[in-house]
């Protein structure tokens, strides 16, 4: 096997799909922000900060935050 070959399937092997197997997340070919950073606005909303601040400290977009804690992006979660 090729090393372009190992890369690929260590890279295959390693996204995250749903139950029907799509890509979910930041496997997602068109994901911006990974699941950390989702993560991260979802906790600074609990602990009391406004959207405004949220995507103004991390630098994303206000819409993409108010998307995500509307749960209108990366609502769907991996599956078996």
């Amino acid at each position: 096997m090729s090393k372009r070959a190992k890369i690929y399937s260590k890279r295959k092997s390693q996204k995250t799909t749903n139950g029907k197997g799509y890509p979910v997340g930041e496997s997602h070919q068109r994901s911006r922000w990974s699941d950390h950073e989702v993560e991260l606005v979802l906790a600074l909303h609990e602990s009391g900060m406004p959207s405004r601040q949220i995507a103004a400290k991390l630098d994303i977009p206000r819409r993409t935050v108010r998307d995500y804690l509307a749960g209108k992006c990366r609502c769907q979660t991996a599956g078996v």
